[in-house]
């Protein structure tokens, strides 16, 4: 039984063409070239520039232990997303957003 959610970091809305385009083609490319190159260039984004170190290795880890083709897909899939709006506007659970100010993902 669902008592309440928590979302971190997650959107509910879905994407408009030119934005799906750009995820396919990061997928494309992650498929094609591997992962490195995105994942070097997202990690600067998806932690603080405050954040320790130890934060930022083991969010490296976990990104290397991705296989580009789990990757590709999980950038397809937000490709794809339908938009979720009015589930969260309907439900009667209590729901907890968390977001960082310094996000620069979303």
């Amino acid at each position: 039984c669902v008592k309440g959610l928590i979302l971190s970091d997650t959107n509910s809305i879905s994407l408009n063409q030119q934005q799906k385009d750009t995820y396919y083609k990061t997928a494309e490319n992650i498929q094609t070239n591997g992962s490195n190159t995105f994942i070097q260039g997202f990690l600067p984004k998806a932690v603080s520039k405050d954040a320790s170190e130890q934060i930022r290795n083991y969010l490296l880890t976990i990104m290397n232990e991705q296989t580009p083709t789990a990757m590709a897909a999980a950038f397809r899939g937000i490709a794809e997303r339908s938009n979720t709006s009015n589930v969260l506007s309907k439900t009667e659970l209590p729901i907890l957003i968390i977001t960082g100010e310094e996000d620069q993902v979303l």
